[in-house]
Order: C-alpha cells, then sequence, then structure tokens
C-alpha cells in the first residue's frame, strides 16, 4: 500500500486462507521480511514465497510441507524467514536433518537442510557467538548453533518448553549469551569455545519473565518482559528482578530508542 494514501499498489495472493480454530483467529501468521528488493513469507499451510517488492511478481515459490515432510504446528506454520547474504533460513521443522534449511535468496534452491528437530512457532536468529557466525535456531526440543555456510552442528542443547508446540523466540544479551522464556521461568544460556570445541552452559534461570508469548527486549543491561501480563523489569548479569508491574499489562513490547511501546 502507498504509505502517504493508503492506495493499494498489488496484492499477491498465497494460498487460501487458513482458517482460525481453537480460539485463534483466521492466518496467515508469520510475519514477512523485506531484503534486497524482495519479499519473502511463509503462508500457514506452508508455502514459502519470493516476490518483488516494487510490483508484487513472483520469483519462486516452495512448499516445506511438501517438501520436507515437516511437522505441522496446531495452529499452522509460523516460523519467520531470516535473510543473511545471499542465504535465506527457515525452521522447515522436518526430520531427517531437515529442521533447519538453508536457501538461495534469488532461486529458491535449496543449499543445506540439519537438524531432526520438529518446530512450532519459533524463528532462527543470525548471531556471532564465541566468536563464529552462526544460526542460533531453538526447536520443540533442542536449540543449536549451525553453521551457517555448511548447516553442520556447531553445539546443541536439549530444551523444554513446556509445551508442546514451543513459541519461544531467542533473545541475544551480548558476550555469547541469550535468553529463553519458557511457561514458568526464564534461562539464560552461554556458548563458549576451547581448542574448536564448542559448548553450552546454563548461565541462570528466573521466574520473574514467564508464561507470555511476548520476546522481551534488551536496554542499557536490562531485560523488559512480561509475567503473565505485567510488566517485568531484571538484570541481564544475574536475573535479579529489578521491579513488577500491574498497569499497563499487555501481551508484547518493542523498544524505540529509549522508550518501551
Amino acid at each position: 500500500m502507498d504509505s502517504g494514501s493508503g492506495a493499494e499498489l498489488w496484492r499477491y495472493e498465497i494460498e487460501p486462507i487458513y482458517k482460525g480454530h481453537d480460539g485463534s483467529d483466521d492466518g496467515p501468521i508469520s510475519t514477512p521480511i523485506i531484503d534486497d528488493g524482495m519479499v519473502y513469507g511463509l503462508g500457514a499451510s506452508g508455502k514459502l514465497f519470493a516476490v518483488r517488492l516494487k510490483d508484487g511478481s513472483e520469483v519462486w515459490s516452495s512448499n516445506i510441507l511438501e517438501k520436507f515432510d515437516a511437522h505441522v504446528p496446531l495452529y499452522g506454520f509460523t516460523t519467520q524467514p531470516v535473510a543473511h547474504g545471499d542465504t535465506l533460513f527457515v525452521q522447515t521443522g522436518g526430520s531427517e536433518g531437515r529442521s533447519l534449511t538453508a536457501f538461495d535468496k534469488k532461486t529458491g534452491k535449496v543449499r543445506w537442510s540439519s537438524g531432526d528437530d520438529a518446530v512450532g512457532y519459533q524463528s532462527p536468529v543470525v548471531a556471532t557467538l564465541a566468536g563464529r557466525s552462526q544460526v542460533l535456531a531453538l526447536g520443540n526440543k533442542v536449540v543449536a548453533g549451525y553453521a551457517p555456510e555448511t548447516g553442520d552442528v556447531l553445539w546443541s542443547q536439549q530444551y523444554d518448553s513446556g509445551d508442546n508446540d514451543g513459541s519461544a523466540q531467542p533473545v541475544l544479551l551480548g558476550d555469547s549469551r541469550f535468553l529463553l522464556v519458557r511457561n514458568a521461568d526464564s534461562v539464560v544460556y552461554e556458548v563458549s569455545v576451547s581448542d574448536g570445541v564448542f559448548s553450552v552452559d546454563e548461565v541462570w534461570t528466573s521466574d520473574a519473565i514467564n508464561g507470555s508469548l511476548a520476546t522481551p527486549v534488551v536496554y542499557e543491561g536490562h531485560l523488559y518482559g512480561f509475567d503473565g501480563n505485567f510488566l517485568t523489569c531484571v538484570e541481564v548479569a544475574g536475573g535479579t528482578k529489578i521491579w513488577k508491574s500491574r498497569p499497563p499489562g499487555g501481551n508484547g513490547l518493542i523498544l524505540v530508542d529509549d522508550y518501551l511501546v
């Protein structure tokens, strides 16, 4: 749509509307991304697509359910594609080495697939941990770091969110650390390397941020998230709770400059 007038510029039909059920709204649910003049997105029934930003014309598409025998989450496919360099990373959620897949951004050709974990509503993150660029991906049972070039698993850690289909998004904290929110608490892991061998260790857990689909944000050494619907602040270093506020309540937040919205 034109931001000045609201006029529609183009429209791309992904697939038939995914009908809401069990309290959910109609889909699709995954958030599309814009990168280098392209729009990449994923339909709730598994259609992965790339269209031109200028006119909405399709460049390529693929169905991850058909191609990767992906696990279908209860509310449909939700994971967000991530662009990095000339590659698109998607948590396809298939078994037998098809949990995370790297696609050529321009053609949609598969470059590699790796991992065996099913995926619910999580999305990958490209990060530098322990001095190594890697794709940080959380599945339903395992969190792991993958080499972006080859898909080799650099390290992995068993993880249980308490849900059949997880929804936590990794939050990068700096110093090779990241946070994951679970139903009952939050956990921080640190990735390290010694003699070329990666390892991951639990740094701290806290029940101050938990039970919310909202992804916490980091600002000046503090984490801001929700305990249920209560806005909460904890220290990044050790997880100590600084404050907790009943108002205004909420289900999501972002950081804009030095304001929480």
